[in-house]
């Protein structure tokens, strides 16, 4: 008994998943180092100052993923509630002046003593919580639509509290998760074209509004408009040519040296493919891609419904994340600042991604060693992934 729960604990532990994350964070602090050091020396007069933070944001979040790797699921499924409201109020407080932090015209964050916290990047991972908790009790009445209003409300909540912000790209992303949710979750394709029709008139008077209609315009003729709202992906077209198949080596970029603006946070990914090439930049699309694998792989396997749906909200939120930064780096989407997971500069995404990480390896375990039993999850991973 002794040798065959030792057997148990060490070999429970999804080294792709795990191993797949660290080495996309090591590369993250690897390129915040080489894409903000000279910015960072010129401002701060410390050329480690940014990945020097983000490792202070990192140990408390490897704390928090290993926490969430322990605990038992059921309690998330238990403080739903709690979890939606807290986060409902901390996007809430961001809009109180006394409260929120102003930057560049955007009130995202709350001031926790030295640093500032992203109430909506916490927003994202609440929303997941609630879902899988909404879909695994509503099972198969979400094929009528009138079962669909309760958590289109609570949508409508939250995007109207992350549009307040602004943050376009938040509400791009929450609003993109719930619809692949309550797809899976057994929602009729009528159904998620009619709320589609519904939006495109909330999204036309998002993106009519001054600097985005501008930033739309750009990304039709992005050269047209190289001096103005099309000066960050003409940027970003360049160090990708500049990198070539093998890069111009680490610390080689030129467009980072005051070039593409902010090149350690949304444009990360441009500067990998200028100092590590084609090559560096499939290199992490791979990681990613593991990633990616290993959570859809963990959702076919659990059979508890709350856990699929969990699970199955993590990852299609990391795939929308990796998918829209790529294209707006590489100008097949409208610029939009977006961070790109367990790489980019962020405490809040950062914790976020890795609380995620560690909810996916703690249904991992579970999944891998609980009894196997023909149950609900079969027929909607069936009719769903095929």
């Amino acid at each position: 008994m002794k040798n065959t729960l030792t057997t148990k604990s060490s070999s429970s532990f999804d080294l792709y998943l795990w191993g797949s994350s660290l080495l996309l964070i090591g590369i993250g602090l690897m390129m915040i180092y080489s894409a903000s050091a000279v910015i960072a020396e010129a401002k701060f007069a410390d050329s480690a100052y940014f990945v020097k933070r983000q490792v202070i944001f990192l140990i408390p979040g490897l704390l928090l993923a290993w926490i969430f790797s322990k605990i038992e699921i059921r309690l998330l499924e238990k403080a739903v509630w709690p979890i939606l409201i807290i986060s409902g109020l901390s996007l809430l407080a961001v809009l109180i002046p006394s409260v929120g932090s102003q930057i560049n015209g955007a009130r995202r964050w709350l001031k926790l003593g030295m640093f500032s916290v992203q109430p909506s990047e916490f927003a994202k991972l609440a929303l997941i919580i609630f879902m899988a908790f909404y879909l695994s009790k509503k099972k198969e009445k979400m094929k009528e639509f009138g079962h669909l209003l309760p958590a289109l409300f609570i949508l409508i909540i939250f995007l109207k509290l992350i549009l307040s912000e602004p943050d376009l790209g938040a509400a791009v992303i929450v609003g993109g998760v719930f619809m692949l949710l309550i797809y899976q979750g057994g929602a009729r394709i009528r159904h998620l074209f009619f709320l589609f029709l519904m939006s495109l008139p909330f999204l036309y008077h998002y993106l009519s509004v001054g600097f985005r209609r501008h930033r739309l315009m750009a990304f039709l003729d992005p050269w047209k408009e190289q001096g103005g709202e099309g000066f960050q992906v003409v940027q970003s077209y360049l160090a990708f040519a500049g990198g070539g198949p093998f890069g111009m080596g680490l610390g080689g970029s030129k467009q980072k040296l005051f070039y593409l603006p902010e090149p350690y946070t949304d444009f990360i990914f441009s500067v990998i493919g200028e100092e590590l090439g084609l090559i560096g930049t499939f290199g992490v699309l791979l990681l990613f891609s593991i990633l990616i694998f290993r959570g859809v792989k963990i959702a076919l396997k659990t059979e508890n419904l709350f856990e699929f749906y969990l699970c199955t909200g993590i990852t299609f939120l990391f795939f929308i994340q990796v998918f829209i930064n790529i294209c707006v780096v590489t100008g097949l989407f409208p610029t939009k600042g977006l961070p790109l997971p367990l790489i980019s500069y962020g405490g809040s995404s950062l914790w976020i991604n890795l609380i995620s990480i560690g909810i996916l390896l703690n249904i991992s375990n579970r999944a891998r060693f609980g009894p196997r039993k023909a149950g609900r999850r079969e027929m909607v991973a069936t009719e769903r992934f095929g």
